[in-house]
């Protein structure tokens, strides 16, 4: 799933705009990895197979658990 997608479903940011302005800033981190325009999550990318860490700037923290 691209990460704009991602972001909006796991109710970190309110728009795909929104996403994508994050992702050109550099500042979102998925589960301890750097995020751009470009990036595709991926089962890989989530904890224990179903737990997201979302970091929004240096401060906001999201928990995103997909089943």
């Amino acid at each position: 799933m691209p990460a704009v997608d991602f972001l909006v479903e796991a109710g970190v940011v309110k728009s795909k705009r929104e996403a994508r302005e994050f992702l050109s800033n550099n500042s979102i981190t998925i589960s301890a990895r750097k995020a751009d325009l470009e990036t595709r999550v991926t089962a890989d990318w989530l904890l224990f197979g179903e737990i997201a860490l979302v970091r929004r700037g240096k401060k906001n923290w999201h928990v995103a658990r997909f089943e």
